[in-house]
């Protein structure tokens, strides 16, 4: 089997969600493998890997003559991946299943006709690992007019934004707590770091400060959320329900006057895309200028160079932590969740709205021949939880250990460490393990994500924008704002910010804004009116 991976700063770059990437060349990697008339199975991915051989042989151990295959992955830098994804699938390569999101490129790609629609391979009893792993309410919250063009991948139906820091460093600078639950106390924590260390307060990616100046989660208990099928990151944009959910209030944009608020509670009467963008540009004080240039801000975190990063929760501080003290020891690492709606007090039944939808997929191109094959490794697979472990987690007894019945602790491996991007492959709503070495409030915040109890169904349940009729428009609004993303989510223009977001208005007005706000508007309405009819 060939593993195609980055060599350089692998342990280091790995990061939350096992999928932070620092490099672009990818290499080669053997491994033991099957016979080599046995079929290959063959996966594109988004991020890098280590220690995949002891996990591919463990793998390769349980199958039979029934079941065994060659497994090749390739492995692309997470800056490079939606690019390389783009030729692959136009120049044909031979690829089985590949990554893709609705961040990235799913609507988009279903819509050019470059996925089959797997619909047949689920629900149904010819499949029965799939059929079980993958209830029929969970893929009808992913299917794409009408189809299941990916196989959806979450452990849970929210991952929770925060910062991680070093507590470790909060405890020697002299400040009245020993853990960051506020706002305030970040800021004053980033405030002790510049003063007394030569450390940033904080490293940012890609995303910029991502939902640190807009909580999602709070937003949608307001009936304010983004559009399945149109990424908030490619144009920012909210829809606005009205308190019963039957009636789209409106579309709204950064740059749109109030008028388009005034029906929401009063707290966003105003344009809060706006605030967003320009609280943005305040809290950029904390950076530094080469921030703009970081694909993740984990790995300066994991370097002992800053002492915060933004990231989503995923499974825990755990491995954050180990992989820190292969560089600083001592280092010890904590969560903040920034979204006042995971605040203890506030976590209840039903309190987290959700569309049920996945934000990470599996797709399978419409030019394979091996799908049939392709589909019966997954379905082999998903018959036996500890096969999904392996990509979680890595080799029980080398990389990790079972504790009680849903918990696991990591072990030090005396070569690489594993490192997966798991999220792509291996993660289930009925399938969780926690790190036993988490303190005890992190755990009970995993606890309530993976709750399915903890969830309420949106009115935009199962709906995804068809953007064929906006197509031109939507294509032009995204590469507009192409010009401006980096800047707006690092703060970057500073005191120019409303200025910059004016001529951004402008600018998308010339070419179609009011046709896209229109379009949304009516496909939602007709969603929500076919939701209240049945």
């Amino acid at each position: 089997m060939k593993l195609h991976k980055k060599i350089a700063a692998v342990m280091l770059c790995a990061a939350l969600l096992f999928a932070t990437a620092c490099g672009t060349a990818p290499a080669q990697e053997q491994s033991a493998t099957p016979d080599s008339s046995t079929p290959t199975i063959r996966f594109l991915l988004r991020g890098t890997a280590s220690g995949m051989d002891r996990v591919l042989d463990a793998l390769y151990a349980q199958m039979d003559d029934d079941h065994r295959w060659q497994l090749d992955f390739t492995f692309v830098d997470s800056g490079d991946y939606a690019q390389q994804l783009a030729r692959s699938l136009t120049a044909h390569d031979n690829y089985d299943f590949v990554f893709d999101a609705p961040w990235q490129s799913l609507a988009m790609q279903t819509e050019q006709k470059n996925y089959k629609n797997l619909k047949n391979y689920f629900n149904n009893p010819e499949y029965p690992a799939l059929q079980a792993a993958f209830s029929e309410e969970y893929l009808a919250a992913n299917t794409i007019s009408g189809g299941l063009y990916a196989i959806p991948f979450t452990n849970t139906y929210y991952d929770v934004p925060g910062i991680f820091y070093r507590k470790d460093l909060l405890q020697t600078l002299g400040l009245p707590f020993d853990e960051i639950t506020n706002r305030a106390e970040m800021e004053q924590y980033w405030a002790a770091v510049r003063k007394k260390s030569e450390m940033k307060p904080i490293s940012l990616g890609s995303r910029g400060f991502y939902q640190y100046n807009l909580p999602e989660i709070t937003l949608r208990q307001n009936g304010i959320w983004v559009s399945q099928g149109w990424s908030f990151w490619d144009y920012p944009s909210q829809i606005l329900l009205s308190s019963d959910g039957k009636q789209v209030l409106d579309v709204v944009f950064p740059g749109d006057s109030n008028e388009h608020f005034a029906a929401l509670p009063e707290r966003y009467q105003t344009n809060f895309l706006d605030a967003y963008l320009q609280q943005n540009a305040a809290d950029s004080q904390w950076l530094s200028p080469d921030d703009l240039l970081q694909e993740n801000g984990a790995r300066v975190f994991l370097l002992g160079q800053s002492a915060s990063y933004e990231a989503s929760l995923a499974s825990g501080t755990g491995q954050v932590q180990q992989q820190l003290r292969t560089i600083v020891p001592e280092g010890e690492v904590a969560f903040w969740a920034y979204d006042d709606a995971f605040l203890p007090q506030n976590r209840a039944q039903g309190s987290i709205p959700t569309t049920y939808a996945a934000w990470n997929d599996l797709c399978v191109p419409s030019y394979s021949t091996n799908t049939i094959e392709a589909m019966r490794f997954l379905d082999w697979l998903y018959s036996d939880w500890s096969r999904i472990d392996l990509f979680n987690y890595g080799v029980e007894g080398t990389d990790w250990q079972v504790v009680g019945d849903d918990e696991y602790t990591l072990l030090q491996p005396m070569g690489e460490a594993f490192r997966f991007p798991s999220y792509e492959l291996a993660w289930n709503p009925q399938h969780h393990r926690i790190d036993t070495a988490l303190p005890d409030e992190e755990k009970a915040l995993l606890e309530f994500t993976f709750d399915q109890s903890s969830y309420a169904a949106s009115p935009l349940a199962g709906f995804t924008l068809n953007t064929t009729p906006i197509a031109i428009e939507i294509a032009g609004l995204n590469s507009l704002y192409a010009e401006y993303y980096t800047a707006f989510g690092h703060g970057a223009y500073g005191a120019q910010t409303q200025e910059k977001i004016d001529e951004l208005h402008t600018r998308s007005e010339a070419i179609g804004l009011e046709t896209v706000r229109a379009e949304i508007i009516r496909q939602i309405q007709t969603h929500l009116d076919k939701n209240s009819a049945e």
